[in-house]
């Protein structure tokens, strides 16, 4: 009976020091910055698309075909100028030159990775 009075007591104690109000627990507060790769769109200023001459209503229309082939020929030149154009400011993001920004992560797995390869 001894006992299970001791067995009582440590319980009655038990939930009486578990029942008190606790302290409110303060919020930690932390500032962390996480980097991100974000895509930079690097595509220069390109004008409006040409009105090229050789569409199929002006070749049709020609009197004859050394006319077409005139038409034809001043499209296929203003292609090439604004292909040339298109390629030109499209140089920089195929060069890696362009402004794409890479996480710092990113550069460290690269360096971490070569290091395997250089032994």
């Amino acid at each position: 009976m001894n006992a299970l009075r001791l067995i009582l007591f440590v319980l009655i104690f038990a939930l009486a020091a578990c029942g008190g109000e606790r302290p409110p627990i303060e919020p930690i507060v932390r500032t962390v910055r996480v980097e991100v790769p974000v895509a930079v769109s690097c595509a220069g200023q390109v004008g409006a698309r040409p009105d090229y001459p050789d569409t199929a209503e002006a070749v049709r229309a020609a009197p004859d075909l050394l006319e077409r082939v005139k038409l034809l020929l001043a499209g296929r030149g203003m292609r090439e100028a604004r292909e040339a154009e298109l390629e030109a400011a499209l140089a920089p993001c195929a060069e890696g030159g362009g402004p794409l920004t890479t996480s710092p992560l990113a550069d460290w797995v690269d360096r971490r990775s070569s290091y395997g390869n250089a032994s």
